[in-house]
């Protein structure tokens, strides 16, 4: 169990304990992308009271059975204490988000952060963390009740501790999770790992049944841009004016393709394809959508009889 070094009075401790299976140890990767996230949980509760605080996750350590990410609350140096009014000390404001994080790591007290009363939170406080209750008077009550609220109702704050519960359960080593304010001491109130999933809001598993459906028309497809290599490309032709991409998939036509070939089609743009074209659909939406579409067999060609409008475009913008 790792220790904090001594915290002067212008900051709070505050340890997010990672309980683990015996003989296991923390995937790395893991607790790092945990301890990032748990940061920004603290910052954005620090935030949401006081801009002018400051976090910084102070030491990730760990012996045999569990891991503490031990940061600490504090002002920014030089901060206008005045700059926002209210009647808490510095220490006891500090105190006091260090509460009202706990509650998204603590089982007792996650219904009240939901939306119970504040008499739920203060004897439930009392009871698990009577080492800073005690310090607040009952006028400082009302003010802590006022910051606990704050960060509970507070979507970005949520997100931010559901995201730790997201990376903790990715490891299978951790078994447990709860907040503790006295160094080295294991919380009296942990999170068992059934509760992640319902923490976390993610990492279940949604089944999506695809529905595809595939089609054969016979068309008359009009040539734009052969894909005369070995490569597998698609195709480009018109059917009127909408525009339809292909893999060419009969392989006698492909053949009469190939370099030396004494039945070689003259594939020139315009010209008129008779063929059987597959498409395979997906149903997205309640809409069917075109997923991919091959060419299955080429029954004909035909010169156009008219040279298309588009090709005699200029290619080169007029001299002035």
């Amino acid at each position: 169990m790792a220790t904090v070094a001594v915290i002067d009075e212008a900051s709070a401790p505050i340890s997010l304990y990672v309980e683990l299976a015996p003989e296991r140890r923390g995937d790395l990767e893991a607790i790092s992308r945990a301890a990032i996230a748990w940061a920004e949980t603290i910052r954005e509760a620090a935030f949401l009271t006081d801009p002018f605080l400051d976090v910084r996750v102070e030491l990730i350590s760990g012996t045999e059975g569990s891991i503490d990410l031990n940061s600490q609350i504090r002002r920014i140096a030089g901060a206008a204490k005045d700059a926002v009014k209210d009647t808490l000390s510095d220490r006891k404001k500090l105190k006091a988000i260090a509460i009202a994080v706990a509650l998204f790591f603590a089982r007792d007290a996650y219904d009240w952060a939901r939306g119970k009363g504040y008499d739920e939170l203060w004897d439930w406080a009392r009871d698990k963390y009577g080492e800073i209750i005690d310090t607040f008077s009952d006028e400082d009550r009302r003010e802590v009740e006022e910051i606990a609220a704050r960060v509970a109702a507070s979507k970005s704050a949520r997100e931010k501790a559901a995201k730790v519960y997201r990376e903790l359960q990715r490891d299978d080593a951790v078994t447990g999770v709860g907040v503790s304010f006295v160094p080295g001491a294991r919380p009296s109130d942990v999170v068992p790992r059934a509760q992640f999933g319902d923490r976390g809001g993610t990492l279940s598993v949604i089944e999506e049944t695809i529905v595809r459906r595939t089609q054969v028309d016979r068309l008359t497809l009009t040539l734009v841009a052969p894909a005369l290599s070995d490569m597998e490309l698609k195709w480009k032709f018109l059917l009127g004016s909408k525009t339809v991409w292909a893999f060419m998939d009969d392989p006698d036509f492909k053949e009469r393709l190939r370099p030396g070939s004494n039945s070689a089609p003259r594939m020139v743009t315009g010209i008129r394809m008779d063929v059987e074209i597959e498409t395979v659909q997906e149903m997205r939406d309640g809409v069917w959508n075109n997923v991919e579409q091959r060419i299955k067999k080429v029954h004909g060609l035909s010169e156009p009889t008219l040279q298309p409008g588009w090709l005699d475009a200029p290619t080169k913008p007029p001299q002035t």
